[in-house]
Order: structure tokens, then sequence, then C-alpha cells
């Protein structure tokens, strides 16, 4: 796929004969910022994986602010933007209004990086410009109650959606919910999310000062990642007389309901809130199990990135990307949510096996590679190219 190309006619000058001229395909990624999350994390490696498949990626952001735009960076990406600095995102729109079609002008293709938000920015500088856009659907919004969404969230989804030149699901659940926003299925592609090995090995390596073993939560702390049923396990655990300790990295609008939460269950002590890390990996390495808690997923990064470093999962039924992936592969230990602990427990118990599990995960994980994750980014691009 390296030196993935468009193709150009031109008129000879004097003879008037066609004359093929190749330049290569250039896409941009659009954000509203870099702030810690699997969406952003996926796009500035999927940016670096699309540049080695000889596809012109770039990253624009309404403002300029998060703890990814180091690890940006460090990728070799130096992102557009509006607004340079923290602030509300609204804030940054009038200039990216003006900005965007601007730049936009320059590539074939732009990419709506997380969902309705950036659809909303991306989707006019498009239409304006006459250039495809493409959209990204993170979760199965089958599962979005009525209150997910607001009514005016939800009409615009639907009137911008089936409008996009295309919409990538992360999962075939994902995938095929898009029928809820009347998204032709001529329009819809499943794209697994991929992980970047080389760089999650190399940061796994970085050292903790954590007591080992421990059970592991790592995720933005948020109602729909669901740690407060974590804690409601965990608490089980210890009534069990586990003595592992519970470590969650992450931050959010949940932190303070979760710490009360766990001192009305009495695990306090037993409990570390490491808040948000550039690299959680070094945690996941030495994890007994990684909890997978959550009440709605698309195929969660945290989940492949710890399998692909040998550490086991056990996940809630919730999702059903998780589902298939960890039911079909026989990987990992899906259960209901109401006997996550029970389910922790018994990977506790059979660490050899679970460790097993995960080691044969970490040996086939190339098909989750971002390279290949980029390969089919790759085609998609050049096939809307050539629909033009």
């Amino acid at each position: 796929m390296a030196g993935l190309v468009r193709s150009t006619y031109f008129p000879r000058s004097t003879e008037g004969w066609l004359h093929l001229v190749t330049t290569a395909i250039r896409v941009l990624f659009v954000h509203c910022n870099l702030e810690m999350g699997g969406a952003e994390r996926l796009n500035i490696h999927l940016i670096a994986a699309l540049r080695r498949q000889g596809v012109g990626a770039d990253l624009f952001l309404v403002r300029r602010v998060g703890a990814l735009v180091a690890e940006a960076r460090e990728l070799g990406i130096e992102p557009y933007y509006a607004v340079s600095g923290p602030g509300r995102i609204r804030g940054g729109l009038p200039r990216t209004s003006w900005i965007l079609p601007r730049l936009a002008r320059n590539y074939d293709a732009l990419v709506a990086g997380v969902g309705m938000a950036t659809a909303a920015v991306a989707a006019p500088a498009g239409f304006v410009t006459r250039r495809a856009v493409v959209g990204q659907m993170h979760s199965d919004i089958t599962m979005l109650d009525r209150s997910d969404w607001s009514r005016t969230h939800q009409a615009m989804a639907r009137f911008l959606y089936p409008k996009l030149a295309a919409v990538v699901g992360v999962s075939p659940g994902a995938t095929q919910s898009l029928d809820r926003l009347h998204v032709r299925p001529s329009r819809r592609y499943t794209i697994n999310n991929g992980i970047d090995l080389d760089f999650i090995r190399s940061r796994a390596a970085a050292p903790i000062d954590i007591e080992e073993p421990y059970v592991l939560g790592v995720g933005r702390l948020d109602p729909v990642k669901g740690f407060d049923r974590l804690l409601d396990a965990f608490a089980e655990l210890r009534k069990s007389g586990a003595a592992q300790r519970l470590v969650i990295v992450g931050d959010g609008p949940e932190k303070t309901n979760l710490l009360i939460r766990a001192s009305e269950l009495g695990i306090t002590p037993s409990v570390l809130f490491v808040g948000a890390d550039s690299n959680p990996w070094r945690y996941m390495a030495r994890a007994a199990v990684l909890a997978l808690p959550s009440r709605r997923e698309g195929l969660p990064l945290v989940m492949l990135e710890a399998l692909a470093l040998g550490t086991p999962v056990v996940a809630t039924d919730d999702s059903r990307p998780v589902r298939e992936l960890l039911e079909t592969t026989n990987l990992g230990h899906i259960v209901p949510a109401g006997v996550l602990a029970m389910g922790l427990a018994e990977v506790l118990a059979s660490q050899r096996g679970a460790n097993r599990r995960a080691q044969a995960f970490a040996a086939a994980v190339q098909s989750f590679s971002i390279d290949a994750t980029a390969i089919e980014y790759a085609r998609l691009f050049a096939s809307i190219e050539t629909r033009r």
C-alpha cells in the first residue's frame, strides 16, 4: 500500500494527449482537542501509520490542548489548530469556521475523528469545499438511551451522518447501529481499532511504585465506564478474603462520587486512584487482571492493549463488540455486571490459565495492529477518491 496515489489527467500542451500525473492522497483528521481518550489516541497513531502507508495524513484541532499533544509530537505530528490553550470548544468555533475550509482545500478528504461534535465541525468545511468527509462511530448507538442524546443532538446526527461520504464503525455492531441514523449500507464500513504494539510495549517497561498483585481499571471516570460497578465488585472480593488492591488509572467528572462510594463500602485503604497517566501500559503490564465494567463500549483500546501485554481481562457483557471478541476467541472472561466479583475471583484463583489465554492473544494480536487498521483506511480513502 506504500505510495498510495490518486490519478489526475491533464492534456499535454502541444499534442493534446492525456498525461497521467500522480499525487499522494491527502487526508485531514479533525478533532476538538487532544484530551486523554481512546479515540484521540487511536487517531494520532493512525495518522502516523497512514503516513507509513504513503497517505498524506495530518491533524486539525479546534483547540490545541490536551495531554496527548505531546504524544502526537513524539510521533512526528504537529497539529494545525484554530485556538491554542484551554477553554470551551465553542470558543474556538469562530476561528475554526474561517481556518478549516481554507485548510481543507489542500486535502482530498476530512475525517471527523470522534463523533457528533467533530462531525458538526468537519462536515460544513467539507461541504463548502466539496471534499469528502468520513465519520467514525466508536460505539454501538442502539445501546443509547433517549436520555443520552438530546433531541437536538439526535436531529443533528440524523441530518449529518447520511450526508457523509462514509462512516466507519469500529466493530460490526457499531456499523450495523448506523441504521438508527439512516446511513446507507453502501456508505458503512467496519474497520477494527488498532494498537501501536511497539509503542505500548516499549512504554510498558517503565517502573511503577505499587505493590503487586492488583486489580486494575483504566479509563475516563464517567458513569458509562462503570467504575461504580468495579468498586462494588472489589468490595465483595475483599469480603471473601482477597488480598489484592484495586488501582484505577484515569480522571473525570465521576471521581468525587467514586471516592464517596469507596468510603461507603469501607474499601478506601485498598483502592488507589492514580489519576490520568499518559503511560497506562506500565500499570497494565503488571496487573493481575484488568476489569472492564463499562455499560457501553465500541471496541475498547484498553482491552486490546491489556491482552497484547499478556494481562487477563474480565469484562461485563453489556457491549456487543466486547462480547463478540472475548466469547469467540476465549481470550478473556465475559460476565454479567452482577457477578463481576465472581469473574475477577475466578481469574485471580486460576492465574496460570488466564495468563495462558492472554499470552495466546499477545501472539495473535498482529491482526489488531495499527498498521493493519491503516491499510484498511487507506483502501477506504482510495475508493472514495475513485468515486469522485
